[in-house]
């Protein structure tokens, strides 16, 4: 069964940057909040995906588009995030935010680790795990 959690599309407003996803495998349809975000991303990680065999799955992705005019960036990652990650040039300054939606539970040291590395952005933390089970 597909998830369905549109939390994630009432969450992302014209405030966002991004979204750092963090999964407990490699992603798949079956990842909850994959639909929503294939939606904001016009599809572009469901056709990246087939492009991967069961044996090249990746355990971190990202994926670069557009969102109310601006850059928006989606990074995906198992576990835990793997640094460096590059966050991509803001035109507005007012849009600060990033979406840390969390797959894996009890992963807080993950978004406190963010929060340091990139000081100039807000952190809003979705823990799906709380939502879907």
């Amino acid at each position: 069964m597909l998830s369905n959690c549109p939390q994630i599309l009432d969450r992302l407003t014209a405030d966002f940057h991004g979204v750092i996803w963090l999964g407990q495998n490699p992603l798949e349809i079956y990842t909850p909040g994959f639909l929503e975000l294939n939606y904001i991303f016009d599809g572009i990680i469901s056709r990246t995906l087939k492009e991967y065999s069961e044996e090249q799955k990746l355990k971190q992705l990202s994926f670069f588009t557009k969102s109310y005019g601006q850059n928006f960036f989606l990074y995906y990652f198992i576990e835990k995030v793997s640094f460096p990650i590059f966050i991509p040039k803001n035109d507005i300054e007012n849009r600060n935010k990033i979406l840390f939606v969390q797959v894996v539970p009890e992963t807080s040291s993950q978004i406190e680790i963010l929060k340091k590395e990139f000081p100039n952005f807000q952190f809003e933390l979705l823990e799906l795990s709380k939502i879907i089970n």
